[in-house]
């Protein structure tokens, strides 16, 4: 299945909130083409989502939903499905966002407080890489989450990258 990005105005419409149960009203049956619109639907939700969009690759999660679909069938929560995608198999991650992201910020803030060191692009590439294997670890768009797998990163990589200034004491 390819799914190609709407336009921002078309983002979301109300047939993207439709759960199987809608599919099924009208005569008992959920078709593939209606697995297919139900996954659209999804996949036109995370787009539309600013926190999903930066953290998953959405039409990943349009074609994982709709593998999920096909396989359980219609008769499975949308819910359940969707959190299986977001957190206990999250294969959907969009790793290079995260990691630029992540590598960005790292920059700005070394500009700050690591401004004499000579290894900021070493220590901030372990920061974006160790972000996005936290976030791998615990999926979740929760503010504190993400703060929580930032600070483990930087934790992490301050230990192998410890600011030069640390190591020689006072001057």
């Amino acid at each position: 299945m390819s799914l190609s990005l709407p336009l921002p105005a078309e983002a979301q419409r109300e047939s993207d909130f439709r759960d199987s149960i809608d599919f099924l009203i009208d005569d008992g049956i959920m078709t593939p083409d209606e697995m297919a619109e139900e996954a659209m639907g999804i996949h036109n939700r995370c787009v539309a989502d600013v926190m999903k969009n930066t953290y998953y690759d959405c039409e990943c999660i349009g074609g994982a939903f709709l593998s999920i679909r096909e396989e359980v069938g219609p008769y499975y929560e949308q819910y359940d499905i969707l959190t299986q995608i977001y957190t206990e198999d999250p294969q959907c991650i969009d790793e290079v966002n995260i990691a630029g992201m992540a590598y960005t910020d790292c920059q700005n803030m070394s500009e700050i407080t690591r401004r004499n060191e000579t290894n900021n692009d070493e220590y901030c590439e372990c920061v974006a890489q160790g972000t996005v294997k936290q976030f791998g670890l615990f999926p979740s768009l929760r503010t504190r989450t993400i703060e929580g797998v930032r600070a483990q990163a930087i934790s992490d990589c301050l230990a192998e990258y410890p600011p030069q200034s640390l190591l020689s004491g006072p001057q």
